[in-house]
C-alpha cells in the first residue's frame, strides 16, 4: 500500500517556484548609437520579441516579457545613411555563451541600452540592461 501511495505522490505535478509563463516585466529599447535602428529583437525562452523603428536618442514602445538576463540573445538591424551612395542595412547578432554569473530579472521595468558603431567595414553593437 505504501508503494502505491508513493508512486501516486510522485506523479502529481507540482508548481515550481520562479517558473512562470506570464509576462511580468516591461522592457523598452533606447537607441544610444549613431544609427537608426530598423529592428531590435530579443530571444527569451526561444520566443522572439521585436522592437521596430527606433530613431537615434529615442526609446521604443514597451513590451511585456516573462524575464530577461543581464546578457541576452539579441539581433539589431540598423540603417546607415550615405550622402552620395545607397543606404546600407546591416544586421548584427549577439549570443551569450551561457548565463553563468548573469542576473535574471523577473519583475520591474527595464531599458535595453543599445549603442551601434560602424568601423572598419563592420557593425559593432553593444547592449546592456538598465533597471528603471
Amino acid at each position: 500500500m505504501r508503494f502505491k501511495i508513493l508512486i501516486l505522490v510522485l506523479l502529481i505535478p507540482l508548481p515550481i517556484h520562479g517558473q512562470s509563463s506570464t509576462d511580468s516585466i516591461d522592457v523598452r529599447v533606447y537607441n544610444a548609437g549613431q544609427y537608426y535602428i530598423k529592428s531590435f529583437s530579443i530571444s527569451v525562452d526561444n520566443k522572439e520579441f521585436l522592437f521596430k523603428e527606433i530613431p537615434k536618442e529615442e526609446y521604443s514602445n514597451s513590451i511585456k516579457l516573462p524575464y530577461i538576463w543581464s546578457y541576452n540573445r539579441t539581433e539589431a538591424t540598423v540603417i546607415i545613411k550615405h550622402a552620395f551612395r545607397h543606404d546600407k542595412m546591416i544586421t548584427q547578432s549577439l549570443q551569450p555563451v551561457d548565463h553563468v554569473g548573469d542576473t535574471k530579472y523577473t519583475s520591474g521595468r527595464f531599458s535595453i541600452i543599445v549603442s551601434t558603431n560602424f568601423k572598419d567595414g563592420k557593425l559593432w553593437v553593444n547592449d546592456h540592461v538598465k533597471k528603471e
